[in-house]
């Protein structure tokens, strides 16, 4: 007897119409479990970021400018 997998996830099992968001009680439980403390990662605004100039030769950045814009 065969039966139907469905789409299959990147890794290769479960199927994706089948998920179901874990509860708030099983998140905190998991949180907990793997020690994490927060949602996610801050996500830096541009004024936190501090770049150092591009060492790229001008040639090649005037070269790629004109492939991708000079923004």
């Amino acid at each position: 007897m065969s039966q139907s997998t469905g789409s299959m996830a990147w890794w290769g099992w479960g199927d994706p119409d089948l998920a179901r968001p874990l509860s708030p009680e099983m998140s905190r439980l998991v949180r907990e479990a793997l020690g994490v403390r927060r949602d996610g990662p801050r996500v830096p605004s541009l004024e936190d970021l501090d770049l150092p100039e591009s060492r790229m030769p001008p040639e090649v950045a005037e070269h790629l400018s004109q492939i991708v814009g000079p923004n």
